[in-house]
C-alpha cells in the first residue's frame, strides 16, 4: 500500500512537472526530480525503521534537509536551525511533508542563496494545540516578491507546496517576509505528540 502511495506521488510529480516546468533547463528539471524522489525515498526508510510509527517532526525535517543539502558544491555553507520539539508527525502525512520539506529547501537553494556562498534556513515547529501543528520554514535570502506572496504567480515549487499542503495535509499556507522569506503552514495532526 506505502509503495503504491510513493508511486502515485512521483507520478504526480511528473505530471506536476510536465505542466508547470520549462522545457528549457532539462538537466535542472531532472536535479529537482532526483531531490524530490531522494526525499521519498528518506521519509520511507525513516517509516520503515520505526515500523510506521509517528516520526519526530524535528528529526524528519532535518533529515530531508540534509538530503537535499547534499546537491551544494563544497565552497557553498547552509547553517540549519531545527528548535527541538516533541511534535510527530502521522505516517500518513510524512511523505506529503518530507516534499513540503524538500522544496521549501530547494527554493532556498535556488532564491535564497542569490549568489551568496552561505544561507541561513531556519524551522521552527509548534504544537499550537493538541492536533494542530504549526510549521514556519525561513531563511535569511531576499524576501518573497509581492506576486508570491499574494500568490499570483505560480511556478511548480509554490504549486507543488500549496496543493501538498491543501490536499495532503489538509492544512493551510501563508507567506510572508521577516527578516526572509516565511512560509507558514498549519495542519492538523492527530498524533502529533509521541
Amino acid at each position: 500500500h506505502r509503495v503504491k502511495n510513493n508511486l502515485a506521488a512521483i507520478i504526480g510529480l511528473l505530471y506536476s512537472e510536465q505542466r508547470y516546468g520549462s522545457t528549457d533547463d532539462r538537466q535542472m528539471l531532472i536535479e529537482d526530480l532526483i531531490g524530490r524522489i531522494q526525499g521519498i525515498a528518506q521519509v520511507h526508510a525513516m517509516l520503515s525503521d520505526t515500523e510506521w510509527a509517528p516520526l519526530p517532526l524535528d528529526e524528519l525535517t532535518r533529515q530531508i534537509i540534509m538530503t537535499t543539502l547534499r546537491t551544494l558544491p563544497k565552497d557553498v555553507k547552509v547553517n540549519v536551525t531545527v528548535t527541538p520539539t516533541p511534535v510527530r508527525i502521522a505516517a500518513k502525512h510524512a511523505t506529503n511533508m518530507a516534499l513540503i520539506i524538500n522544496e521549501l529547501t530547494t527554493n532556498t537553494l535556488k532564491y535564497g542563496l542569490n549568489g551568496r556562498d552561505m544561507a541561513e534556513i531556519r524551522v521552527r515547529i509548534v504544537a499550537e494545540d493538541e492536533n494542530t501543528t504549526l510549521f514556519e520554514f525561513s531563511n535569511d535570502g531576499p524576501d518573497y516578491p509581492d506576486d508570491v506572496l499574494n500568490m499570483t504567480r505560480h511556478n511548480l515549487g509554490l504549486y507543488l507546496v500549496k496543493t501538498l499542503v491543501e490536499r495532503g495535509l489538509e492544512g493551510t499556507v501563508t507567506l510572508r517576509n521577516e527578516g526572509g522569506p516565511v512560509a507558514a503552514i498549519r495542519f492538523k495532526n492527530i498524533q502529533s505528540k509521541g
